[in-house]
């Protein structure tokens, strides 16, 4: 710790010794570079120490991300973090120093957790040590920081972003009627600029933007930065998503909502600053008065569609799209689909419209991203409609608590549909779905497609497709990997009759009639036959396949006629590009742990192989169904036919829905 606190040290004095000459009574190079030591080492530390448990680790990284925040907070890292870069942005040659100095910190951390790998299980306590005591230290190291920047101007007034919003708005309401936008524009900024220096509160929306935010409302208007010096604006870029105080003077405002300040500055903490006595009621959205869900909307859309004039639906969205934006902010439920997509999401059913979302800011798109597959509430407002079924929304965030909103008691009945199921819904258990009785075949059709990888290589494109035809005249398009006995039909009928259709045979061949009536041979089909009960095999399979990006996957499958089995999945990746060294540039490569990469004139290339799992024990053949009993108790059931008439040892095997070849063969 010490050698790393004498490189900074040294990185600051090399620094600072080129700076130029400080002011009277400011501290000496020495004493700035120990101050700068003393609490740049605790954060670029505690930093890599994380990073590093990363690595190690990766299951555990919300738990270190979570014992890094609270570190962070209890030794105030974020003001005095600022306050080490505004001084250090005193000269640009630090920015070469840094690079070292975050390097050997890092490695300083690394050699720390390959010391004691379980310090990652126990960061809180870590952190707690006298290493990390940074607000135990850094009070001298802050005095002298600070003195060397000097007294910033502290304004005496705190405004949040409404109470701004609410001035413009006021002000532009009074400006001349009489003059161009221009002068108006002047007027404004001119009335406004009067206040001269102050403190505005609200949350940074972008990389020089604040908007207040509060639970269900935000400001009308936003206030744009334009920055004291280039730390101050990389300070504040840091900031996205979250509240934050900045002191500036108004420069102009814009009648498209927008307030500019000049000379901003980040403050670190607001005491002592009196906040302004108006109101800000004017200043924010207007408060959304309902929850709704996606297809109660989609019944008003319907409703608007149907009534507005016109011959086709994409000639009315424009009209429909101005009655439901009078519905002003509204609050909207739905499951996330991680990337911008809101739908409503039932137990069986789904809203047949979507929205769409355009986000308040980088961060509510990341919170987003991460409730994928979860239910969310969104606050936003309609700013499109399309007639493909999708709402536009605009300024989308997410509201934690949305139980502060009543809830519409429109109907929703017309604005939903059956979603099609995924496996695990209509798995009803081993054999107590479709008696096999009922089965009258399965077919099955697979084709195959070579294609060019962008980074070199091939791939195959494997299509398969299986049809389950039923006694009773009808057939079902089926994507299970498990045996359709273990299927719960009347489920899948209820909520998936589009991939329902009828067969026939009218001679050696089955045919296909959808819902329209229309009939389409399958003669590329086969049909796969089912086992005996408790039948054996003495033969290895295998599955391969080469996926678009390089990566192979291949399985291997042992079957023995004493009912034992043996599996083993695994694969490797390749990948290549064709930006190399250079013709001089030589060749680089590295290896080991079961991969290999190599840089030279020509290119990158790397490869490596994938995990493999390998597991054992019992099998059991009955008809259309394939279980393996592994060792450790694991249970698999599995999809099984037989694409031609040899049961005892047949070459090819249907197995889950794809095919698996003859190892033998392969030889």
């Amino acid at each position: 710790m010490r050698f790393l606190a004498g490189l900074v040290v040294a990185a600051a004095l090399a620094t600072l010794s080129v700076s130029p000459a400080a002011a009277a009574g400011s501290p000496d190079s020495k004493a700035l570079a120990e101050a700068i030591s003393a609490i740049y080492v605790p954060l670029g530390l505690a930093r890599g120490v994380v990073a590093s448990c990363d690595r190690i680790d990766a299951p555990g990284a919300a738990a270190h991300a979570a014992a890094l925040r609270a570190w962070r907070e209890a030794n105030d890292a974020d003001g005095l973090e600022r306050l080490v870069e505004r001084v250090m942005a005193q000269n640009d040659a630090v920015a070469k120093a840094r690079s070292k100095l975050d390097a050997a910190l890092q490695s300083q951390a690394d050699a720390l957790v390959q010391k004691m790998p379980l310090a990652c299980g126990a960061l809180p306590t870590v952190f707690g040590g006298t290493t990390f005591a940074l607000a135990a230290k850094a009070g001298p190291a802050r005095g002298v920081l600070e003195a060397f920047l000097g007294p910033a101007p502290r304004p005496k007034t705190l405004y949040s972003a409404g109470q701004l919003s609410a001035l413009a708005a006021e002000a532009w309401r009074q400006a001349p009627q009489d003059r161009d936008e221009t002068d108006q524009t002047d007027w404004v900024s001119t009335v406004l600029g009067r206040i001269g220096l102050i403190a505005v509160s609200g949350r940074v929306v972008d990389d020089d933007e604040l908007q207040q935010w509060t639970v269900d409302q935000q400001s009308l208007w936003k206030v744009s930065c334009e920055f004291a010096d280039d730390a101050e604006e990389s300070l504040f870029g840091r900031e996205i998503g979250r509240d934050v105080v900045v002191s500036g003077r108004i420069d102009r405002v814009y009648n498209f909502n927008l307030i500019k300040l000049d000379d901003c500055r980040l403050l670190d903490e607001s005491g002592g600053i009196s906040k302004a006595n108006i109101p800000e009621e004017t200043g924010l959205t207007p408060k959304p008065k309902s929850l709704y869900s996606i297809a109660q909307l989609s019944v008003i859309a319907k409703e608007l569609f149907r009534r507005t004039p016109g011959a086709k639906d994409d000639d009315k969205a424009e009209a429909v799209t101005a009655a439901m934006r009078t519905l002003g902010p509204i609050v909207l439920a739905g499951r996330s689909d991680g990337d911008d997509r809101l739908q409503q999401w039932l137990p069986e059913q789904r809203s047949i419209w979507s929205a769409s979302c355009e986000f308040a800011d980088d961060a509510e798109e990341k919170r987003f991203e991460q409730a994928k597959d979860k239910d969310v509430t969104v606050v936003a407002r309609i700013s499109k409609v399309y007639a493909f079924e999708v709402f536009k929304l605009a300024d989308c965030r997410l509201l934690d608590d949305p139980s502060r909103v009543a809830r519409s008691d429109l109907p929703e009945a017309g604005g939903l549909e059956y979603r099609p199921p995924d496996a695990a819904e209509v798995n009803a258990g081993p054999d107590k779905g479709l008696p096999a009785d009922q089965i009258e075949a399965v077919l099955f059709r697979e084709q195959f497609q070579v294609g060019m990888n962008p980074t070199g290589g091939t791939f195959t494109d494997r299509n398969d497709e299986s049809f389950l035809l039923l006694k009773d005249g009808t057939a079902y398009r089926y994507e299970f990997d498990y045996p359709p006995t273990d299927l719960d039909v009347d489920q899948v009928r209820r909520r998936a009759p589009q991939d329902w259709s009828r067969w026939e045979r009218p001679g050696d061949k089955y045919a296909m009639s959808a819902a329209a009536g229309e009939k389409a041979d399958l003669p590329s089909f086969t049909v796969l036959k089912p086992f005996p009960p408790d039948a054996r095999l003495d033969r290895s399979y295998y599955y391969l396949n080469v996926f678009q990006g390089g990566v192979t996957r291949r399985i291997d499958l042992v079957f023995r006629p004493d009912g034992t089995f043996e599996r083993h999945q695994g694969g490797s990746f390749f990948m290549q590009s064709m930006a190399g060294t250079g013709p001089d540039g030589g060749s680089v490569g590295v290896a080991g742990g079961g991969f290999a990469a190599v840089t030279n004139e020509s290119g990158f290339s790397a490869m490596g192989a994938l995990k493999s799992r390998d597991s054992a024990g019992r099998y059991r053949l009955d008809g259309y169904t394939l279980e393996l009993r592994a060792d450790d108790g694991t249970v698999t059931r599995l999809s099984v036919g037989v694409p031609g008439d040899d049961l005892k040892a047949p070459d090819t095997l249907n197995i889950g829905g794809t095919s698996y070849w003859d190892t033998e063969e392969e030889k």
